[in-house]
């Protein structure tokens, strides 16, 4: 569910949320390139 989620923010909310959470920004980060991973096309 949240590998969909992310699917759905725009680049801009991530940006956002990233500085928001600043102090979780790198585990955020892995969550999210591991989901990418998945569904990106390459």
């Amino acid at each position: 569910s949240f590998c969909v989620t992310t699917t759905n923010l725009s680049l801009l909310d991530l940006s956002t949320s990233f500085q928001t959470v600043n102090q979780r920004g790198q585990y955020f980060r892995q969550l999210i390139l591991k989901c990418y991973v998945r569904i990106a096309p390459w």
